[in-house]
């Protein structure tokens, strides 16, 4: 067993006499609640482990090989519902990934190679939607922003290496311009214009 410095149980489990943590070990919130539990060798956590709320519910699952996340892993919500489901390979997000809002619409999207983001990706945020492609984790190439549930485009332009690159256009929910001009390693360049809700323009900046 082990204690912080107040006496309060941390862990309980089985060390050997190196000090290596061996076999089925309990970690424990301090008001000595479950906070997960599964198995060490050698230090090292192996196989099947969970992970849980304060309250007790689960709050992800999932498989270690020598300390490194392992295959399929799921997260949830304190109230139950899956939150995310994304594998790994040698401790490194690897594949499709997934994330849910509680009634179960998918609200994140994408592929990982080697633990980045990579090809397509969708953001539901707010009342808003995000698609655009990632190359070795940054973004790349065009990325729109749309209003919901009208599906009208809000933002849409170029990136390179995660920065807003070339032509950039912002619209109005009502459809019409707000503002355009072109973008340099994601400084504002060259001449900006900028419009009314009525489609009116009303400012124009030039930036060096």
């Amino acid at each position: 067993v082990t204690y912080d410095d107040l006496g309060v149980e941390l862990s309980i489990g089985i060390v050997d006499e190196e000090g290596l943590k061996q076999g089925e070990w309990t970690h424990l919130f301090p008001s000595g609640e479950i906070r997960s539990k599964g198995i060490y060798k050698n230090d090292n956590k192996i196989g099947d482990w969970t992970y849980y709320f304060e309250n007790g519910t689960l709050e992800q699952k999932g498989t270690y090989i020598n300390n490194k996340a392992q295959g399929e892993w799921n997260w949830y919500y304190k109230t139950g519902e899956l939150l995310r489901n994304e594998y790994y390979e040698n401790g490194l997000e690897e594949g499709i990934m997934v994330e849910l809002s509680r009634n179960g619409d998918t609200i994140v999207q994408g592929n990982f190679i080697f633990g980045e983001k990579e090809g397509y990706w969708f953001y539901f945020i707010g009342d808003e939607l995000w698609e655009g492609d990632y190359l070795y984790d940054k973004k790349d190439g065009e990325w729109v922003q749309y209003y919901l549930p009208e599906m009208t485009i809000k933002t849409k332009g170029n990136f390179k290496q995660g920065k807003e690159q070339e032509k950039h256009r912002f619209f109005y929910r009502n459809g019409n311009l707000q503002a355009q001009g072109e973008f340099i390693n994601g400084k504002k360049h060259k001449t900006w214009r900028y419009y009314d809700t009525d489609g009116y323009l009303k400012t124009t900046i030039t930036y060096n």
